[in-house]
């Protein structure tokens, strides 16, 4: 299908005047594997992996282990410069987000610009007799920092049917550094038999993510709904398993949410977190007493003015 040109037999206008478009029947071929995958999955992609690149695979997913042996097995400097190739990529990029605005400066008009980034992304790491970590270090981490939330990346196998170690430690260092499960509730373990929200299944659910969390030092948020009496919904033993429990509360007809600390294991309970719904999300607010006290009527009888600690934070309110 490939056709081999002998530069030295070729004249100038035949390199420049021949046609580099796909020819037919690449076409055909290509339309007739992509139609075959489709139909049969899994079983079409092993087939087409062994015919092509001689490997003889049993799993089309790259298990833990092989990432955490291919880790561990990697020179220690060549680890060292993956990672300040990888911190200069996400700097560079990081500088060319584009930012969200809103202007309605004037009555009536309202302007603005927003980005939103695609859901999913497909990475391809070309592999077989060479390896490229340098790709999966500019295609992953450009779609992580515009915000891609997932990512699915595919390299072809050696014949030995594993994927070079090269490209997966190169992988391994792009684990994310926040996780946020919204919400635990929904989250299902195939070999736990039970169905999503069951007291089994938020148990064994979030005790895996904690593990994955500690073993790649990875930041976990796990979003929760709370019952009709106000405490988290599920097992009482998930408030045992995080390391902190937070509320978020708030009156919906009003633009101002609170976050309360339930349970916190590194530092102090009771604290309190103002915010304000504003255009661009939820804004801190850094002097709460100011909203609490606006719009008291002035030189009434009966209003006082009082302070109240929540937490460390010293509040005033009518």
């Amino acid at each position: 299908m490939i056709k081999l040109y002998n530069f030295d037999e070729l004249k100038p206008e035949e390199i420049l005047n021949r046609d580099i478009r796909a020819e037919k029947n690449v076409e055909d071929v290509v339309d007739g594997i992509i139609a075959d995958v489709r139909a049969r999955g899994d079983e079409a992609l092993k087939e087409y992996a062994l015919k092509f690149d001689g490997a003889q695979l049993d799993n089309i997913q790259v298990t833990q282990e092989e990432i955490e042996e291919a880790f561990a097995n990697m020179d220690g400097y060549f680890l060292e410069t993956l990672r300040e190739a990888a911190a200069n990529i996400e700097a560079f990029h990081r500088q060319q987000v584009h930012k969200n605005f809103v202007m309605n400066d004037k009555p009536g008009i309202v302007l603005g610009q927003k980005y939103t980034p695609i859901e999913k992304a497909g990475v391809y790491v070309p592999g077989g007799t060479a390896a490229y970590p340098s790709t999966v270090l500019m295609d992953v981490i450009p779609a992580k920092v515009a915000g891609v939330s997932e990512i699915v990346m595919t390299t072809p196998a050696g014949k030995d049917g594993k994927v070079n170690p090269v490209i997966l430690a190169a992988a391994a260092q792009l684990k994310p550094q926040t996780m946020i499960i919204d919400s635990i509730q929904t989250m299902n373990a195939a070999d736990v038999q039970s169905g999503a929200g069951s007291v089994s299944q938020v148990r064994e659910c979030a005790a895996r993510l904690i593990r994955f969390a500690k073993q790649e030092n990875t930041s976990l948020f796990l979003v929760g709904h709370v019952n009709k009496e106000g405490s988290i919904a599920g097992p009482k033993v998930l408030e045992h398993m995080v390391d902190a429990v937070l509320y978020f509360e708030g009156e919906k007809r009003l633009m101002y949410r609170v976050v309360r600390t339930v349970k916190n294991r590194f530092g102090p309970t009771s604290e309190l977190g103002v915010f304000e719904m504003a255009q661009s999300g939820l804004v801190g607010v850094d002097n709460p007493s100011v909203l609490f006290l606006s719009g008291r009527p002035d030189e009434v009888s009966g209003v006082c003015v009082c302070c109240v600690m929540e937490g460390s934070r010293p509040l005033l309110a009518e």
